[in-house]
């Protein structure tokens, strides 16, 4: 099957909140179920270039960013603090999923665009 493409937007500074739910079939499908499953969004200037940020459900960011799993609701909540939106480069990522018996899927992937942004809070 192939990955949808979701363009995603992120401002600099702010924090990142976005909720997918993963479906078996595009249209009306069940959700996919997560349990024991690991899931990770890796950002890269190019499909080919080194990965620059890396969200996992396994393990948070520095700063606390992470993507935690819904289990059998299908959904996989992304939060990206503001420490992490200030160096994310624009770039292109992908959202894979791995399963207990070790099957790897790449449900979502497409570009990531970050606003930079006008003013810094204070």
């Amino acid at each position: 099957m192939t990955p949808a493409n979701y363009p995603m937007q992120v401002q600099q500074g702010d924090t990142f909140t976005m909720v997918f739910t993963l479906l078996q079939t595009v249209i009306g499908g069940t959700p996919v179920d997560l349990t024991g499953c690991v899931a990770e969004l890796a950002v890269r200037q190019s499909y080919a270039s080194a990965v620059l940020y890396l969200l996992s459900s396994a393990a948070p960011t520095a700063n606390g960013g992470t993507l935690t799993l819904g289990g059998t609701l299908g959904t996989i909540a992304a939060l990206i603090p503001p420490a992490d939106t200030l160096t994310l480069a624009t770039g292109n990522y992908a959202l894979r999923v791995k399963f207990p018996d070790g099957s790897i899927r790449t449900y979502l992937e497409g570009s990531i665009t970050v606003q930079a942004q006008v003013s810094q809070w204070v």
